[in-house]
């Protein structure tokens, strides 16, 4: 079994421009590069978990996605550090039927895998992404870390059976940590301003 840093990815990887579907959007969050390196070093796999409503609700289209999944993944590559899977979760409630083919959620980017599922449990606050990656991967996932900037976040890696979550502060930060008030928490959260602060 193997440990491995889950990253959020708007507001983690690259910054949050609100459903990102334009790859002139995509920049690099500062120390994302340099945590992944410390991951990679220490063995550690490294997978994305990320809400993609956008995709449900029909704001951005799967080819769209692909493309800023495509850029994220080049300028990491230009930075040394290459991402192990990306896990995605394109449903939204509101939009009924997936308006994709199943087969359509799983492809590769730059030879790493994406999956993506249209299902309820798979969108965080539920644990579905990490859960289906422990499974693909053999990770170990109470031995595990994940970094993220909202409360959903923190909820899903807490259901999942984490015991460590890092939560990256932003402008968002005071809403979301009053979101968590109403949910008790048993995962230690650990709060950082920046990504350079996080040690494994």
């Amino acid at each position: 079994m193997k440990n491995a840093l889950f990253l959020d990815r708007d507001g983690v990887i690259i910054r949050d421009a609100g459903y990102v579907k334009d790859v002139g959007q995509v920049r690099l969050i500062e120390g994302c590069p340099a945590l992944i390196r410390q991951a990679r070093e220490k063995g550690w796999l490294v997978v994305v978990v990320t809400n993609q409503s956008g995709l449900g609700r029909g704001w951005i289209r799967l080819d769209d996605y692909g493309k800023v999944s495509e850029r994220m993944i080049e300028l990491l590559a230009l930075q040394g550090v290459e991402l192990d899977a990306i896990y995605f979760a394109p449903f939204y409630a509101g939009a009924g039927e997936s308006p994709y083919p199943a087969a359509d959620f799983v492809f590769a980017t730059k030879g790493i895998t994406q999956s993506g599922k249209w299902a309820s449990e798979w969108r965080k606050p539920e644990a579905g992404m990490l859960r289906q990656a422990a499974s693909d991967l053999g990770i170990d996932l109470p031995s595990s870390l994940m970094v993220g900037d909202r409360h959903t976040d923190i909820l899903a890696a807490q259901a999942a059976g984490l015991r460590r979550f890092v939560f990256l502060q932003s402008e968002i930060s005071a809403e979301e940590q009053g979101m968590l008030a109403a949910h008790p928490l048993r995962i230690q959260v650990e709060q950082v301003t920046d990504l350079s602060e996080v040690r494994l």
